[in-house]
C-alpha cells in the first residue's frame, strides 16, 4: 500500500478525472492498496481515492482500465472491500451479467451494470458521471428486477 498521493501520481486514474466531478475535486488523493495477477492472467490494481469527504472511492483496474468502482461510506469499508477483491480476482467472473449504457437525449452518458459478488449482488447505475450509485441485493432475482425497473424509468424519462 502506498501513501495517499495526488491523482497525477497515477495517470491511469488522472485521465478519469475529466469525466466526474467527484474525481476532479482539488483535494483528491489516491493510494494503491495492492496489485496482482488474476485468474485470466490480467493485471489487477485496487486504489482507494479520497477527496476530503468522509466517503472513499474504491477503484479496481484491470490491465490499466476501469473494471469496478464504488463509493464507500468510509475508508475502513473501502479497505475491507478492496481486500475482498484481492481474493475475488482469482475466480472466473460470471459472463451472463447485465451491462448496458450509452448517451441520453441530452448527450450525457448513462450505464447500468449488475455485479455478482460472493455474498450479494450489486446494481450499479450512472447518469452523467462515472461514479455509480450502487444498491446491494441478496438475490440475483431482486437485483434483476431492480435493474428492469431502473431501465424502465430511464427510458420513460427519455420519452418525455
Amino acid at each position: 500500500m502506498t501513501q495517499p498521493q495526488p491523482l497525477s501520481a497515477f495517470p491511469v486514474l488522472q485521465r478519469l478525472a475529466m469525466y466526474d466531478r467527484w474525481l476532479s475535486h482539488p483535494d483528491v488523493r489516491a493510494e494503491r492498496m495492492w496489485e496482482a495477477d488474476g485468474w485470466d492472467g490480467r493485471r489487477y490494481t485496487f486504489f482507494n481515492v479520497r477527496n476530503g469527504s468522509p466517503h472513499t472511492l474504491g477503484m479496481l483496474m484491470r490491465d490499466g482500465k476501469l473494471h469496478y468502482w464504488r463509493l464507500y461510506p468510509s475508508y475502513a469499508v473501502a479497505v475491507r472491500d478492496g481486500n475482498a477483491w484481492s481474493h475475488e480476482i482469482h475466480a472466473e467472473p460470471d459472463k451472463d451479467l447485465i451491462y448496458t449504457g450509452g448517451l441520453d437525449k441530452n448527450g450525457k452518458s448513462w450505464s447500468l451494470r449488475l455485479v455478482q459478488r460472493p455474498a450479494h449482488w450489486e446494481l450499479h447505475t450512472t447518469r452523467g458521471c462515472i461514479v455509480p450509485a450502487v444498491r446491494d441485493f441478496m438475490s440475483q432475482e431482486d437485483a434483476e428486477l431492480a435493474a428492469d425497473e431502473w431501465l424502465t424509468l430511464f427510458h420513460e424519462s427519455e420519452d418525455e
